[in-house]
């Protein structure tokens, strides 16, 4: 593959096309401000070291878009496992995120995009219910 084609093919990833790490960096700051704020969520991240969650955060969003590679923290399911998260927990993240990327300046059809990507985590994150027996 030649450089130019190469340079073309990280154009086309869904990271370069949000806006890379500025708009990346800058959704995840919002993101966990709105978390933070809500009364439901913000008890998962008591005695939790924020720069370090936001760092992982913004490394994995980035890889998961097709930017960097740069995530080296654990599993999502290793990583969640302990908090008992449920779908509605994680469904308010999800809206908490939509509307940091949209806060950021990423177009409604590009934030789509990303939550369509965000939405297949959800297995891994949300704790496995019960079922009636």
């Amino acid at each position: 593959m030649d450089v130019q084609k190469k340079a073309a093919g990280k154009a086309d990833t869904l990271y370069a096309k949000v806006g890379g790490r500025e708009s990346v960096n800058a959704a995840v700051e919002r993101f966990y401000g709105k978390v933070l704020e809500d009364a439901e969520l913000n008890a998962f991240f008591a005695g939790t070291n924020l720069t370090w969650m936001k760092l992982r955060f913004s490394q994995y969003l980035a890889q998961a878009l097709g930017g960097p590679a740069d995530y080296r923290g654990p599993a999502m399911k290793a990583a969640h496992g302990r908090l008992s998260l449920e779908r509605g927990h994680f469904k308010r993240a999800e809206k908490y995120l939509a509307a940091a990327l949209a806060e950021v300046g990423v177009p409604p059809v590009l934030v789509k995009s990303v939550m369509q990507k965000v939405a297949g985590l959800e297995p891994e994150i949300v704790k496995e219910e019960q079922g009636i027996h």
